[in-house]
Parts: structure tokens; C-alpha cells; sequence
């Protein structure tokens, strides 16, 4: 009797034993676990993100000299001013039309949000060889506005406006206005056209 008693004593104390000391040890060890599968969660996130962000190297890199010559043209890395001015220039005079003033009068900077996401990879975006630089994003974009007056018919102006449609560089018409300068009566009479436009570059 004596013995099956102790038996019973020496059951029930390390019953109390192992409650005491392993159950905050099992508390423990499901918080770990818990951790362990969200870092693996995160791990999985990360991977899929890494394979997206090689993707879209890829794609970069596929891009032809060809396409970014042309992009480098429609979105120049600097103001290109006088190209852009002496372009204007020829493209009036072969519509018959007569340059009076044709000039800059404003430079805009306008700083946008940055491609990268802040503490991310700060790892440089691929280029193929001789790409320009337009090619990256910068994060900003830079706006040139030109004040042009010419004199012609709204024929010569009309095909004007539809080859300036037509250019590479990207170009917004803003303002347009026109007034008769006077002719003799019976004569045709040539008009005078106001233009104010912008467009744009990648510092």
C-alpha cells in the first residue's frame, strides 16, 4: 500500500514537474514556429518580387539601339535648344511660311517621384551598350517653351501644324493665335500666327 502510494506521489510530481516547466517551454517554441512560417512568407514575397525585378531587366535589355535612339530624339537627356529651334526653323520655311521671332522663354524642372522605393535596393538599372542616358529614368522631367511668330495662309499653317504633329520630340501646342497684318484690296491676305509651345527633356 505504502509503495503504490509513492508510486502514485512520485506520477503526480512530475506531472506537476513537466506542466510547470514545459508548458512555458511549448509557449515558446509555437511562438517560434509562428516566426518561422512568416519569414518564410516574407522569404517567398521576396523571391517572387526578385523574379519580377529580373523580368523587367530583361525587357530593358531586349530594347533595340534602334527604339533607343528614337526614344533619345522624342525625350532628349538635355534642353537640345538650338537643334530643337533650327528644326522649328526649317520645318516653317519648307511650308512657305516667313519667320519673324522664334525663341525660348522659359526652362521647367519638374521633379517626380523616385523609381525606388525608400531602403529598397539601391542596385543600377541595366543598359545595353551605348545606350543614352534617357534610356534610365531620372526621375524628373524638364520642360522648354518656345515662343514662335510666322507669317503665311492658314493652308501653309495648317500643313505646318500637322508636320509638327508628326515629329519625334514630343511637342504640346499651349497657346495659338493669329490676326490679319493687311494686304491691298483684291490681293490675298496673309495672316500672322502666334504660337506658344513646350516639350520636354530628361535631366
Amino acid at each position: 500500500m505504502v509503495q503504490l502510494f509513492v508510486t502514485l506521489l512520485l506520477f503526480f510530481g512530475t506531472g506537476v514537474i513537466g506542466i510547470l516547466y514545459l508548458g512555458p517551454e511549448w509557449t515558446r517554441f509555437g511562438g517560434l514556429r509562428r516566426e518561422a512560417e512568416g519569414l518564410q512568407a516574407v522569404s517567398a514575397k521576396m523571391d517572387d518580387l526578385f523574379l519580377i525585378r529580373d523580368e523587367l531587366f530583361r525587357k530593358v535589355n531586349a530594347v533595340s539601339n534602334d527604339d533607343l535612339e528614337l526614344l533619345e530624339s522624342a525625350l532628349p537627356g538635355i534642353p537640345a535648344r538650338a537643334p530643337f529651334l533650327a528644326s522649328l526653323e526649317a520645318l516653317a520655311i519648307s511650308k512657305g511660311l516667313i519667320l519673324k521671332n522664334l525663341d525660348t522663354i522659359g526652362f521647367i524642372t519638374q521633379q517626380a517621384a523616385p523609381s525606388l522605393p525608400a531602403g529598397g535596393p539601391r542596385q543600377p538599372a541595366p543598359r545595353t551598350g551605348g545606350a543614352p542616358r534617357s534610356a534610365v529614368s531620372k526621375g524628373a522631367l524638364g520642360e522648354v517653351e518656345v515662343q514662335m511668330i510666322v507669317l503665311g495662309f492658314y493652308d501653309q499653317f495648317k500643313q505646318f501644324l500637322d508636320a509638327l504633329e508628326k515629329s519625334v520630340r514630343i511637342i504640346d501646342a499651349k497657346q495659338l493665335s493669329f490676326g490679319s497684318v493687311g494686304a491691298e484690296k483684291g490681293s490675298a491676305v496673309p495672316l500672322e500666327f502666334k504660337i506658344l509651345m513646350k516639350t520636354y527633356y530628361q535631366p
